[in-house]
This record gives C-alpha cells, structure tokens and sequence, in this order.
C-alpha cells in the first residue's frame, strides 16, 4: 500500500530546530491510512530506523533497517499525548519507495 501518499505531513520546529514530522490524515472521514499503520492523526515522528527524522529526510544516503523480523515491519518512534511510543509500520514496497524519490527531487 502506497500509504505514504494517503496521508499529509507538516515539519515541527522546537528552538530553531527540526525535531520531526507531525502526521495527518488527508481523509475528512477519519478512517485513512494511519490507523493501519498503527499511527494516530496529530501524531509526531520523531525517529525513522533509529534515525533523527530531520536527518532521514535530508539523506541523500540510504537509511538500513532492521526490520521486524515476523512482520517485516520498520521502527518509527512517535511523540504522543507528550510521550514517546515505539511504532512498527509495515516497509513500503518498491513502488511506494520510488514515489518517495521523486516527491524529494
């Protein structure tokens, strides 16, 4: 699933500073794409794979993920109602990771 398109982000800034990506929900309904992943509209991604989110966005590199061994799954961590919470979210296909690419050149 191509979710990364289904939902909207926006940069939270804290001191000057880049400390993540608030997401939400582009459906008016309120049954998108982030209940699926185990997200929550308003939720801030703060880490992707162990990685600063600041730092992954600007990577020009590819980021390594251990993924969730059973689930295939990679680690977001996610400031929520003020405390952080570990969040797997199923790895994008190649097509979905392709969209990525062409989003960010």
């Amino acid at each position: 699933m191509e979710f990364f398109l289904q939902m909207r982000s926006q940069p939270v800034f804290r001191e000057g500073k880049n400390v993540g990506v608030r997401v939400f929900e582009k459906s008016k309904t309120g049954t998108g794409v982030l209940p699926e992943l185990g997200l929550r509209s308003g939720d801030l991604v703060t880490h992707f794979c162990g990685v600063q989110i600041h730092d992954a966005l600007s990577a020009e590199a590819t980021i390594c993920c251990k993924t969730e061994p059973v689930h295939d799954k990679v680690e977001l961590m996610v400031e929520r109602d003020g405390k952080m919470v570990q969040v797997f979210v199923p790895r994008p296909n190649k097509r979905a990771q392709d969209a990525l690419k062409t989003t960010r050149t």
